[in-house]
């Protein structure tokens, strides 16, 4: 998915009329997420308007992920979130986030506060937090919120068959190109698939 694409999704939701979510179902925090000169400048904010756009995560934690927001660090976090604290998978996603153009992210191990009754009441809203996100980033590739999801791609090597083919781009962009190739099997192996609150989550996505 591309910024334009994203956008055009976003701008026919608009037009069908969508009504805005109650500010009680939405998440109470987001990661803000914006680039001042090249560096990262991440932190925590209340959400205020029912407007907002954001991105979800879908992940597999395994063990406890390093980095929680927990009462000692709730504080800090909403005036600076230090984007090499956070495990590599929520670091991916932050990219992405970036990328898409987007400036607000939602992950449960950052925006809730983690051994609070916070956790209670952000746990009750997960059906609407993932409803009313603009899209859902789901870590298929990694088996722990440690690991990461985003890779160089392999490359076709000298005798694997391969083929480019041209396609047209949407709305006039030009054309572009899809490489059909050998399968590789750590490319199309879906982690997230073998943990059943994983299905839960996608049956809440819009």
């Amino acid at each position: 998915m591309t910024k334009h694409n994203l956008q055009h999704r976003i701008d026919a939701q608009l037009a069908l009329g969508h009504d805005l979510p109650d500010l009680a179902t939405m998440p109470t925090r987001l990661i803000r997420v914006a680039k001042v000169d090249g560096c990262w400048r991440l932190r925590l904010e209340e959400v205020k308007d029912t407007a907002i756009q954001y991105c979800t995560l879908s992940y597999c934690w395994s063990i406890m992920p390093q980095g929680l927001t927990t009462s000692k660090n709730v504080h800090h976090r909403c005036h600076d979130l230090d984007f090499n604290e956070l495990p590599k998978t929520i670091q991916d996603a932050v990219v992405v986030t970036d990328k898409l153009g987007l400036g607000y992210l939602w992950v449960d191990a950052i925006c809730i506060i983690q051994e609070d009754d916070d956790k209670a009441r952000e746990i009750a809203k997960m059906s609407s937090i993932y409803a009313h996100s603009v899209l859902t980033i789901c870590a298929s590739r990694a088996l722990t919120a440690e690991e990461g999801f985003l890779y160089p791609r392999p490359q076709f090597g000298p005798g694997s068959q391969s083929y480019r083919l041209p396609f047209r781009l949407p709305e006039n962009q030009g054309l572009g190109t899809v490489v059909l190739g050998e399968s590789v099997p750590e490319l199309t192996e879906n982690r997230l698939q073998s943990r059943a609150w994983v299905c839960v989550e996608l049956c809440f996505v819009n």
